[in-house]
């Protein structure tokens, strides 16, 4: 079996903000497949051509390929639709993962449903979205990249760290608020030391900035006693649904304390392996008892790591999906 593989290098296609989350995660996990024998990959970076539609299509006139296997982003850094009908006209299927289904469908996935055999979702909600207008869907879920290993000797220098952008913008009478700073406000106001890393939290105190450095959030989440994940999609008011730092923070084995999230325990047990507060209160109160009881948080993020290397390693998503459109 042959695939070609294509997702961003760089994130969101910029060179100087450093590699892409595609690279690190699903680009890694498509790798490790490789090595192990699944399969035989061919990688092409839309970000990396001159002309992405001119190699694209070259390369599927030229190649055999099982079946194309791409991340979507937008028109201009993505499969291009010449070379997707070109190998729907070979019989090579198409397959694109989609990021945010729950709120791009109507506006950007929907209308490539002439373009690609095979969408992956990774939100419950949404798969009758698919199916109701005659769409090849398949069911997934992010998983954890070879990449995210824990680290020896690594200090617990942060109490609560949580990695991510200041977002989930609403309009609160005539001012305009993040629901993600009105979460971090309330820990803050409540005396818990939180250490934040990202986007747009200029001003914060023990903000870190952006961190463009694979390998430095990578060690935010090892040296922190809990990592924080706040589940909120970008777009306010729509449906919260799992991201690949669901993943992540199991993966390198530190506790992870999340909100809620579309179909979360169908891939974790509630306080077992993760834990799960409903409402800011309850947030606060579950990182004020874990940071005080250091052995059970231990205990659960051993548990959550076990976990992601029974079940949520990229091998597992890519043997389902392939066997799924009967290419494996």
């Amino acid at each position: 079996m042959r695939i070609l593989y294509v997702g961003l290098l760089y994130n969101y296609g910029k060179k100087d903000e450093g590699f892409s989350y595609e690279h690190f995660n699903i680009e890694a996990g498509i790798r490790d497949c490789a090595s192990r024998g699944m399969f035989d990959v061919d990688i092409i970076y839309p970000d990396e051509c001159d002309d992405i539609r001119r190699s694209a299509t070259e390369m599927i006139i030229d190649e055999d390929y099982d079946a194309v296997f791409h991340v979507a982003f937008n028109e201009s850094l993505d499969f291009p639709e010449a070379a997707a009908k070109m190998a729907l006209r070979k019989d090579i299927p198409v397959i694109q993962w989609d990021c945010d289904s729950s709120w791009r469908f109507q506006p950007w996935i929907l209308p490539r449903k002439d373009r690609v055999s095979h969408f992956i979702t990774t939100h419950s909600r949404t798969v009758e979205w698919y199916q109701q207008n005659g769409m090849n869907v398949i069911r997934s879920q992010w998983a954890g990249s070879p990449y995210y290993h824990p680290q020896e000797n690594s200090v617990e220098r942060y109490d609560v760290s949580f990695v991510g952008q200041k977002h989930g913008q609403f309009q609160h009478g005539k001012v305009m608020k993040y629901w993600r700073a009105e979460v971090v406000d309330a820990i803050m106001a409540a005396g818990i030391n939180l250490d934040l890393f990202g986007n747009y939290w200029d001003g914060y105190e023990n903000w870190h900035g952006y961190q463009t450095n694979f390998h430095a959030m990578i060690r935010a989440f090892a040296e922190s006693k809990i990592c924080l994940n706040l589940s909120n999609p970008w777009h306010h008011g729509t449906m919260p649904q799992i991201k690949g730092r669901h993943f992540e923070i199991p993966q390198i084995g530190r506790l992870q304390v999340c909100t809620p999230a579309d179909d979360l325990d169908s891939y974790f047990e509630a306080d077992k392996e993760i834990i799960v507060a409903q409402n800011d209160g309850e947030l606060i109160e579950k990182l004020r008892y874990y940071l005080e009881h250091p052995d059970e948080r231990e205990k659960i993020a051993a548990a959550g790591r076990a976990r992601m290397l029974k079940e949520h390693q990229w091998h597992h998503r890519f043997e389902h999906i392939f066997k799924e459109v009967g290419v494996l």
